[in-house]
């Protein structure tokens, strides 16, 4: 089981164009986690990843994972939760929901199994 996320960007005529893959398995710890620490572990890691082409730049997070679009705004952040927030001060980016079948990241976190 592991991570995947897509690096894409808009045309002018708005369809949105792959430019970059990216995966990772989970290690043997991280398989245990909530549904909700591993998908913040792969936004993380994917920002992370893709840090030369983000830093400095505005852009949209798109997850198919509803609570991700929540973390930020928490009142009492758990602890894992407030080391990924701080790892991910340095960018700029907005978190839009969209549905599982409509998120093209998702088949490459299940190739890594």
């Amino acid at each position: 089981m592991g991570m995947g996320a897509i690096l894409a960007q808009t045309d002018e005529f708005g369809n949105e164009e792959m430019i970059s893959a990216f995966s990772k398995n989970f290690d043997k710890y991280q398989v245990s986690y909530s549904v909700t620490d591993k998908d913040l572990l792969a936004v993380v890691n994917s920002i992370e990843h893709y840090s030369h082409c983000l830093l400095g730049r505005e852009f949209l997070l798109t997850t198919d994972h509803k609570a991700l679009t929540y973390l930020w705004v928490t009142k009492n952040p758990n602890s894992r939760l407030l080391r990924c927030s701080m790892k991910l001060q340095e960018y700029r980016f907005r978190i839009e929901y969209i549905k599982g079948e409509d998120n093209a990241a998702d088949g490459y976190g299940r190739i890594t199994s």
